[in-house]
Parts: structure tokens; sequence; C-alpha cells
């Protein structure tokens, strides 16, 4: 049995469902729990050593957001690229770091950018305190992300 609870909040933020489609998340690349098992470090696929993943379909603890996967990609292709060529991925090859990042609009013209890692300690990207609002993030996605990620991390340079 369930029952309505009413707790009251200043702030709410939600995100939609994070997951690997159906087809991929219950077939034998996927967990049968929605996403694709694969090592946190090189998201390499725990079983299949060719299968990357990242974004939304990775079963990572965290790092499911656009900025996620721009740090996550590059970590991707230097991976795959090594295991093509020498069957294996050296110790010498970056490791994702479990960055990730989530604007969180607070009102019209601020935005807090929560930028951490798998320390759950802010990593900001510039030295600005990731806990203030402000404009200049407010900028950054309202006239930036979707450029930046069309022309930059759609086409490998961001």
């Amino acid at each position: 049995m369930s029952e309505d609870v009413q707790i009251p909040y200043d702030f709410i933020h939600i995100t939609p469902p994070m997951k690997a489609p159906d087809e991929i998340g219950n077939s034998k690349l996927g967990s049968g729990r929605g996403w694709v098992p694969v090592k946190k470090e090189t998201l390499q696929h725990v079983k299949y050593k060719n299968v990357f993943a990242l974004g939304d379909i990775a079963a990572i603890p965290m790092g499911k957001t656009g900025g996620s996967v721009r740090k996550q990609y590059k970590i991707v292709v230097n991976n795959l690229i090594s295991v093509m060529e020498t069957g294996k991925i050296p110790k010498s090859n970056k490791e994702y770091a479990g960055y990730t990042v989530c604007p969180l609009i607070t009102n019209i013209g601020t935005v807090m950018l929560a930028e951490f890692n798998w320390t759950n300690k802010p990593v900001p990207m510039v030295p600005l305190d990731p806990t203030q609002e402000r404009y200049i993030w407010w900028l950054l996605k309202v006239y930036l992300l979707k450029p930046m990620t069309i022309y930059g991390m759609l086409s490998g340079k961001a």
C-alpha cells in the first residue's frame, strides 16, 4: 500500500530516465537492469573487450550528462584505438575520473554549475565557486551549450 507524502522544498531538480534502450539494456550487451556494464575507469565492457559505453547507457556510478560525455568520449576513443591496435588498454592510457556537470537553473538569469567527480567534491573547470549562482553560467546554459554540443562534441573538437 502506498500513501502520498508532502515534503516542503524551495528547489527541485528532476532528471529524465537514464538508461540504454531496451534493445541494448536487455540484450547480451546489457545488464538486464537497463545499462551496459563497463569498467568505470576505462568504459570498456566487462565481458566484451571490443565494446565500450558512455553517457546514459553506461553502468557507472555517475556521469550521465552531456558534460560527462565530453570527458568520456576522449577516454573511449583512446581506449578503443588501443584495443584495435594492440588488443588491450595500456596502463598509460588516461582513465575516466567520474567528472560530471549539471547546470541547475535557479532563477531567470542565474545558474549554479554543479561540477564534481566520484569523490563528490567540486571539480570546477574554472576557479569559481560552483555553489554560487552566476549570470555567466546562465549565458553558458542558454547560448553556448547547444553549439558546444553540435559543433564541438559531435565533431570531436570539444
